[in-house]
């Protein structure tokens, strides 16, 4: 699977050619089909192994005073160096260029199923904040689909700009302003 993402980022998953992918990875064309149906299929299953591991640890959740800690966490960690590796991030623009493409329904599925749980976690959260008190009522919908887009956002951005970007810092400073505006007194 290395030799196959490092010929996307290289060359796009477009642009990658199956028999490139076997030579790379010193295998036969056919031996690449027992694995995967094409090349689609090979970064579904890659993007879903780097997001099975993205799991913030419960007990680390557990410890955090309020629900807008549990949110700027997730959201952090989701840009963690590993993530937000150039390798990752240009592999992630193949997916989303995969999943906007009719022809593949199985990344299209992947990523309505991997936005559908951060925003099931996040809208939990929200929740679970205006229960407290934390937050005044709104559309958690709307907030989580937001908070996971503007992360995006600074995501892709950070592709363009060099180290000096400080994608942790600008997601921390992002995901704090916009949970500001729904506390108690502040008008969104």
């Amino acid at each position: 699977m290395d030799s196959a993402i490092a010929l996307f980022v290289e060359k796009g998953v477009e642009h990658a050619k199956i028999v490139d992918i076997s030579k790379k990875a010193d295998i036969g064309k056919s031996t690449f089909y027992e694995y995967f149906k094409n090349k689609a299929d090979l970064v579904c299953q890659w993007v879903a192994e780097k997001m099975a591991g993205l799991q913030v640890p419960e007990e680390m959740l557990a410890d955090l005073p309020d629900q807008s800690s549990k949110i700027t966490l997730l959201l952090r960690e989701s840009c963690n160096p590993e993530l937000a590796s150039l390798e990752m991030m240009a592999m992630f623009v193949e997916f989303w260029r995969l999943a906007i493409n009719e022809k593949h329904p199985q990344a299209r599925e992947l990523m309505k199923s991997m936005y559908g749980v951060y925003s099931e976690l996040l809208c939990g959260w929200l929740r679970e904040g205006v229960a407290s008190g934390e937050f005044v009522e709104h559309n958690e919908e709307e907030i989580a689909a937001g908070l996971i887009g503007g992360v995006d956002g600074l995501r892709l951005q950070s592709l363009v700009f060099d180290d000096s970007y400080r994608l942790y810092k600008n997601v921390e400073t992002y995901v704090t302003t916009l949970l500001t505006g729904l506390r108690p007194g502040r008008s969104c």
